[in-house]
């Protein structure tokens, strides 16, 4: 998913008392732990997802794989789950967006400058 090899690393199952003070588990930490669209958190991403929020992404990602939350078509499926995949959906289109149009500039850059090293 999008931001999901950024937070692989946010296993709750896997901290230990350490981790979970360096990476903001009970208390905000005095440097950022990560950063999305420029805006910097300073807790464990877990800590920021609601049991709805966790649902809904978990619905999402069984939808991806071709599974509905309920039996039968998209007509049978409740309207906010309909409203959470379009809000997903977008938000994903538009960082990939973001991520393809980033690394053509990157390659853009590094060809510019190749062809300078060139001359």
């Amino acid at each position: 998913m999008f931001l999901t090899d950024q937070f692989k690393e946010f296993d709750c199952d896997k901290c230990n008392e350490a981790l979970m003070e360096d990476r903001g588990c009970a208390v905000e930490t005095s440097i950022p732990i990560f950063e999305i669209e420029g805006e910097e958190y300073y807790r464990c991403p877990q800590t920021l997802l609601t049991i709805e929020t966790r649902r809904s992404v978990g619905a999402f990602v069984l939808l991806k794989q071709g599974v509905l939350p309920t039996e039968g078509g998209w007509l049978e499926q409740a309207a906010t789950f309909i409203d959470i995949v379009q809000v997903l959906d977008g938000h994903i289109e538009t960082t990939m967006k973001k991520l393809r149009e980033e690394e053509e500039r990157k390659r853009s850059r590094e060809q510019r400058k190749w062809q300078k090293k060139k001359r």
